[in-house]
């Protein structure tokens, strides 16, 4: 077992990777088992949901949409993926460091919603599942044309229009 993979590093650099490999035209990706002790999630006694689960999640949920090209300004500091479908976007963004940063982003809709994955609610997102899922989003109003968005250290944010 890889200690990262149950660690929110592990969900940076799949995101990372997926997008490194996505844009120089990889078409199909392996990672990781599905469950076990080299899992996405990993089975016993205690479930629990490793953050590249939500990485992988959120982008099977728009698994027809298109990849956008998204260039990041500090690209070892901070990266993302831009997804679109029938003129709707959704935004992963990562926290690459042990730092707390702010990225400013273009393009989204005012009443985009946010999801953050980060040390506050790494707990919720492991061990309660269906909670942290049900829990409501951020509310964000964006600001045109850049707003500005705080990330904590190695956190995911998750951005729907």
């Amino acid at each position: 077992m890889d200690s990262r993979q149950a660690a929110l590093t592990g969900g940076v650099w799949t995101l990372g990777s997926i997008k490194e490999l996505s844009e120089v035209g990889t078409e199909a990706l392996t990672y990781y088992q599905t469950v076990g002790s080299k899992g996405i999630i990993a089975g016993g006694k205690t479930t629990m949901i490793y953050p590249m689960y939500y990485v992988f999640a959120e982008i099977l949920k728009h698994n027809h949409a298109s990849l956008l090209t998204s260039r990041s300004s500090h690209p070892r500091v901070f990266e993302g993926i831009v997804l679109e479908h029938q003129g709707q976007k959704t935004m992963i963004l990562a926290n690459l460091t042990g730092e707390h940063i702010v990225v400013g982003i273009e393009g989204m809709a005012e009443n985009a919603r946010i999801k953050k994955l980060d040390e506050k609610s790494m707990e919720k997102a492991m061990y309660h599942h269906e909670e942290f899922m049900a829990s409501p989003f951020c509310t964000f109003k964006f600001e045109q044309p850049v707003s500005n968005i705080k990330i904590r250290p190695y956190g995911l944010v998750f951005i729907s229009e």
